[in-house]
């Protein structure tokens, strides 16, 4: 989805072009910003997806381009370098791999593990529920949050799944619209792409330690900011996390190569796209 701060073309009649008009089918217009940019969150997903992956070019702090010529100019101008795409591909189902790398972690970040987790899994089919539910996070996480997607409908089964790894639900992060500016719930509602998705978060540790190790008021604003704005892309995701733990252990399970971030290790089958891909 194209970002709130890009300006969109307007019609001789006022109105606002959708910013993929040529191939719209409803050749959508609209009387503000707002309605457009909802209007193509949900119904031009995956045309956005294709275009944030062909910006293959990245840099260290996470601007993407598509002509690596553009890249090496940004970096030449902003005194930036190369990001580092750390990422291990595996089958997520394999007890194995997990192991494996919560020995990398450990020799990687002196005997800690990751702080916080952020667990996409695939909802259309390419895992069972049930091969979902026996993936062990818990092995790579001693204390931090988990942030795990799901849908409204598979909530109580995914927040039972975390409960039994060890996790305290504390919250839930719904990805859908809503029209009360002022309302003071527990759930925190975001309009992504007009879905029933949402992210459940998990705690795990002592609680005294993570309200040192992590900004939680920092958290809490960020969420109450997302709730408001007319728009959110999953990424905000990774960006309020790095805020709430400044030089935090980040782990992207299932991570998709759309969705790599410097400092952010990736695991799952997609990783090995995200090497070396940037620099080629």
């Amino acid at each position: 989805m194209p970002k709130k701060r890009e300006k969109l073309e307007q019609g001789e009649d006022g109105k606002f072009n959708c910013p993929y008009y040529d191939s719209c089918k409803q050749k959508y217009q609209g009387e503000t910003p707002g309605a457009v940019y909802k209007h193509a969150s949900s119904q031009h997903k995956e045309q956005a997806e294709l275009l944030k992956a062909a910006k293959r070019f990245m840099c260290s702090c996470s601007k993407r381009y598509t002509r690596k010529a553009d890249l090496v100019y940004h970096q030449q101008q902003k005194g930036h370098s190369d990001p580092e795409i750390v990422s291990f591909e595996a089958d997520v189902r394999d007890k194995r791999e997990w192991i494996k790398l919560r020995e990398w972690a450990k020799q990687k970040y002196n005997g800690n593990v990751f702080d916080v987790i952020v667990a996409n899994p695939p909802l259309s089919g390419a895992m069972t529920e049930e091969e979902i539910m026996s993936v062990p996070i818990d092995l790579v996480q001693d204390r931090g949050f988990v942030f795990l997607c799901t849908t409204s409908a598979k909530r109580s089964q995914f927040e039972t799944y975390l409960q039994g790894r060890g996790y305290n639900v504390v919250t839930t992060m719904h990805l859908s619209e809503t029209e009360d500016e002022n309302s003071q719930t527990n759930e925190f509602s975001l309009d992504l792409f007009a879905s029933h998705k949402m992210f459940i978060v998990g705690m795990k540790g002592d609680e005294t330690y993570l309200q040192n190790r992590f900004n939680v008021q920092k958290m809490q604003k960020s969420y109450m900011d997302m709730r408001i704005s007319e728009s959110f892309k999953i990424t905000s995701i990774y960006q309020i996390i790095e805020e709430i733990c400044p030089g935090g252990h980040f782990l992207d399970v299932y991570a998709k190569f759309i969705n790599r971030r410097p400092c952010w290790v990736g695991f799952g089958l997609e990783a090995k796209q995200m090497r070396n891909q940037d620099h080629e």
